[in-house]
């Protein structure tokens, strides 16, 4: 299946009828400290999503890198992820996503395939991990297979806002540690 039909699928999917309180937003910013050789960055990023029933988001999300000496990174991709309640607190996710990488190099389609965990601290406090794997479709043609360990703490500030905080460590074909934050918002 090509990228632009899934893409259109996720797009018909969140079309359905909806009530406003069912779409989000995510505005997050971070700095990544390359590994091994690898180049420091700054991100910025934003994804909108629809929540569609209790265990079933689906969201588009765009993410810009800039490398400190000379490159870049975008990437734009679309992704569903569905989620089971294990414990009152405690839900297990996966989110299966596909999307398009341009650098000053090379452009490419990639895949997304991220299992975690999140538990609810209370009201008000959450914590979250999960590992990303990734790759280009064309494996013979681009080196982009990396795995991400991710961890994140998230407060909500009321029903509809909410700040995080998170850490991830990528290896692969390019290493980093990073730190960010977002904010969240539905609306």
């Amino acid at each position: 299946m090509k990228l632009n039909n899934i893409i259109v699928i996720i797009l018909l999917l969140m079309t359905k009828n909806v009530t406003a309180e069912n779409y989000y937003a995510k505005i997050s910013f971070g700095h990544q400290n390359g590994k091994d050789g690898d180049r420091d960055a700054n991100e910025g990023g934003f994804k909108l999503g629809l929540k569609i029933n209790s265990n079933l988001t689906t969201e588009i999300k765009v993410a810009h890198k800039q490398k400190d000496t000379k490159g870049f990174g975008t990437r734009i991709s679309a992704g569903i992820t569905g989620k089971v309640k294990l414990l009152d607190n405690l839900d297990v996710y996966i989110r299966v996503g596909a999307g398009n990488k341009k650098t000053n190099t090379k452009v490419f389609n990639f895949w997304a395939i991220t299992p975690g965990l999140k538990y609810k601290i209370d009201n008000k406090w959450s914590i979250k991990g999960g590992v990303r794997f990734r790759d280009a479709f064309n494996t013979d043609k681009y080196n982009d297979y990396t795995k991400t360990f991710k961890f994140g703490v998230g407060y909500k500030l009321n029903k509809s806002k909410s700040l995080s905080i998170g850490f991830k460590r990528k290896v692969g074909d390019s290493e980093y540690n990073a730190i960010g934050l977002g904010y969240g918002f539905s609306f």
